[in-house]
């Protein structure tokens, strides 16, 4: 090659140079754009780069469902409950503990897949979730231990805590609280929110290895199972009653988290195409439920020989709600979906208010939400308040002194909500 044809071929180098660097940087930056658009979905908890955001409608929604518990309370102990309770409890019988228990699947596998984007490892993300039911499991044993000392020192306590309300913190009594044998309303929800975190832990590790319809399968056969023996995973109270059977419960969990992991694919079907079609099947599923509920009512009211416990006992197998009976799982879910929807639009309708009721509207929407966005803090409030209440109220209060209280109870959560977040982002934050 002549000296001529080299200078050719360097002068050509050089303005091609620019022109290739130029694409490389183009195709990074296509790949960085598609990494950020892609929800990949190789198991429960991806471990791919997403671009899930908080959902302020959860947290609304999720904020109804513990306004819904913490008012229950306040009618747990009276022989007909509140009017107030009634109000606030769908008559479907949904109530706020299974979407507390699902939107928190859903809220974690959201806040997992933000620590994917971080580059948290799996076996860091694992030990968050440990670390997270560590922390609920000492808040357990806290609450229950003060729950039983100060019940034994107590002239009326309305839950029922056998021995232990009448003997105090023996080391048998300490023993079952250890062993989560000790069951105790209002706080019953927190155990069972324990080990589902921990549950969570060996599904980020295998999550790579197993793929989210192998866990779908998984769960419903443990729903089944516990439907079939509730008896084998139950969690039971010092009466003998069941408290929560652990089978049933998960699938609730383990749906929140499958869904949470492409909860921006699933907004969006479900605000968009598939809209019109869920709020068809979930108002169907949910007559067709109100219906079965108002025959049996109505079997009672016409038939002689079929009595109010023969009503009782049909709905305890039907719609029990310590095993999660089918109508109630279906209710549940129907319920939640509809919910969500009247819930996003009603955020996007608040989002530009152009009325002061509009404006007020919103302002109730914010409170709500920040429950929704604190749920343990406002949960661990909800509970005390109810201690407080049935410890110095004597049993079956006035309607009055129900409305009273639970407006009380929403008002102190609220006040403790509107309280800046502690310990963002650690295992131990509320």
């Amino acid at each position: 090659m002549s000296p001529g044809q080299v200078e050719e071929v360097d002068k050509n180098a050089a303005d091609a140079a620019p022109k290739l660097l130029r694409l490389a940087q183009l195709r990074q930056r296509s790949a960085e754009i598609a990494d950020s658009r892609s929800v990949a979905t190789p198991a429960s908890l991806s471990t791919a780069a997403t671009t899930l955001t908080r959902d302020r409608s959860i947290d609304v929604v999720r904020g109804l469902c513990l306004i819904s518990m913490a008012v229950g309370h306040m009618a747990k102990n009276s022989e007909n409950g509140s009017v107030v309770s009634k109000v606030v409890h769908a008559p479907l019988v949904v109530d706020g503990a299974s979407g507390f228990i699902f939107l928190s699947g859903v809220s974690l596998a959201i806040a997992d897949q933000a620590r994917v984007r971080k580059g948290w490892s799996i076996a860091r993300r694992a030990r968050w979730m440990l670390s997270r039911a560590v922390v609920l499991y000492v808040l357990h044993l806290v609450l229950t231990v003060a729950v039983v000392v100060l019940a034994a020192s107590s002239a009326w306590y309305g839950p029922d805590l056998g021995s232990a309300a009448r003997d105090g913190l023996t080391a048998s009594v300490f023993g079952e609280i250890v062993l989560l044998q000790l069951m105790i309303p209002y706080l019953d929800v927190l155990p069972l929110y324990t080990i589902f975190i921990a549950f969570l832990a060996p599904i980020v590790l295998l999550g790579p290895r197993v793929h989210p319809r192998t866990l779908a399968s998984l769960s419903i056969a443990l729903y089944v199972f516990s439907q079939w023996l509730p008896e084998n995973t139950a969690l039971t109270r010092p009466d003998g009653q069941v408290s929560w059977v652990l089978g049933a419960w998960q699938l609730l969990f383990v749906a929140g988290v499958l869904l949470g992991a492409r909860w921006n694919e699933v907004r969006e079907f479900l605000t968009g195409p598939g809209l019109t079609g869920g709020m068809i099947v979930g108002t169907s599923a949910l007559i067709g439920i109100a219906a079965l509920r108002v025959g049996g009512l109505l079997t009672v009211r016409l038939t002689d020989d079929f009595g109010d416990a023969d009503l009782t006992d049909f709905f305890d197998a039907v719609f029990g709600k310590a095993a999660l009976e089918p109508p109630r799982l279906i209710a549940t879910l129907c319920f939640g979906t509809l919910t969500y929807l009247a819930v996003d639009l009603a955020a996007k309708r608040l989002e530009q208010p152009h009325t002061s009721a509009l404006g007020m509207a919103g302002w109730l929407f914010r409170r709500v939400e920040q429950l929704g966005a604190k749920g343990l803090r406002s949960f661990l409030v909800s509970c005390a308040v109810a201690v407080a209440f049935w410890m110095t109220v004597q049993p079956n209060p006035s309607q009055f002194a129900h409305l009273l209280a639970a407006l009380g109870v929403v008002a102190i959560m609220s006040a403790f909500a509107a309280m800046p977040q502690l310990a963002r982002g650690k295992p131990w934050s509320m």
